[in-house]
């Protein structure tokens, strides 16, 4: 095993790391794949947390909820606007720089994938498909679907799949083969759209398709032609997501 500096500093357009992100391990198996599984940052948006944990703290002391508290928790406010933005700048670095590593493994005539809990889903107004991010607003802290109206005056905030898809990152351009594909999280309050995906280069995603599993006949959103979800949970908080590598 050797171990190599994941980073993504120096790449155009994506904010320089300013501590610890998450990395990646590099999986080569006998048949060719090359995984590279990843675990990006949390959507948790701890401003938002704050205030709603400090909001019932004090109704269970009986205690009277500042106006201004309630006021922050049912429009948003500017700390929480903040936290959204540096949430996806660190996906954004942590998926560029793992990009990088995969480029080289394909260029090594490896086929790669890139697979995980990505913990951001492509929802209207918040993924992005360039560079130049709206101007986000502040908007009511719950768990919910994103409020496209928040993304004003410009493209989405949270650029992880264009950094794949387009690509404006590294030498290649990936397909996600669980684009399309239902909730994969068991919290029914966020959007119905897959947190955890795969991703492979685009000339490979025909070496890939969805495996037959029984209990997805009739059940809305379970599968791609490239992945599929499993029928249950298995005591995880997210559904599996499986394909079949059949070159």
């Amino acid at each position: 095993m050797a171990e190599e500096l994941l980073t993504s500093s120096g790449l155009s357009q994506v904010q320089p790391t300013g501590g610890n992100d998450r990395g990646t391990l590099r999986v080569d198996l006998a048949n060719g794949l090359t995984i590279f599984p990843v675990h990006l940052k949390s959507n948790i948006n701890n401003a938002c947390s704050d205030a709603t944990d400090a909001n019932r703290a004090l109704e269970n002391m009986a205690i009277d909820v500042p106006a201004k508290l309630t006021t922050a928790i049912a429009q948003g406010f500017a700390r929480q606007v903040d936290a959204d933005k540096r949430n996806a700048a660190e996906r954004e670095r942590v998926i560029a720089a793992v990009k990088v590593v995969a480029d080289k493994a394909t260029a090594e005539g490896r086929t790669t994938i890139i697979a995980g809990d990505f913990n951001t889903s492509l929802e209207q107004g918040k993924a992005g498909s360039a560079f130049a991010d709206c101007n986000l607003q502040p908007f009511e802290c719950k768990k919910a679907p994103f409020p496209a109206a928040a993304c004003v005056a410009g493209d989405g905030f949270d650029d992880t799949f264009a950094i794949l898809t387009t690509p404006p990152i590294g030498a290649s351009a990936f397909a996600l083969l669980t684009q399309g594909l239902g909730r994969t999280y068991k919290d029914t309050a966020f959007a119905d759209a897959a947190i955890d995906h795969m991703a492979v280069p685009a000339g490979d995603q025909a070496d890939f398709k969805a495996p037959t599993l029984g209990c997805n006949a009739g059940v809305d959103l379970a599968q791609t032609d490239w992945a599929a979800k499993a029928c249950q949970l298995h005591g995880s908080d997210h559904f599996a997501v499986v394909t079949t590598y059949d070159p």
